[in-house]
């Protein structure tokens, strides 16, 4: 079901598709946008890389660093880093995690 998912800071609102932190609007490239409600939407879980592709790219012809680049992206939105790793984990040979 749609709605508000808030951790630390954060708030990510699928109603209306925005990322806001601490109350102010944090803009985030669409794709990048999508990856972060659908890792916070499957968070009791480890997404697959091929998952990811299927759900963010349907239909698409990309490559594994599309993903990269897009969790590189949340990261960056959350003011976070590969190696704090605290709001996305990568599972190492598999995907990653919320």
């Amino acid at each position: 079901m749609p709605g508000i998912i808030a951790f630390q800071d954060f708030e990510l609102d699928e109603p209306r598709f925005e990322l806001r932190r601490a109350g102010e609007l944090v803009h985030v490239q669409p794709k990048v946008l999508r990856l972060l409600f659908y890792l916070a939407e499957h968070r009791q879980r480890s997404v697959s890389t091929q998952e990811l592709l299927g759900a963010l790219w349907p239909g698409e012809r990309v490559t594994v660093a599309s993903i990269k680049r897009a969790v590189g992206g949340a990261r960056r939105a959350l003011g976070e880093s590969a190696q704090s790793q605290a709001s996305i984990r990568t599972v190492r040979g598999h995907g990653y995690q919320f």
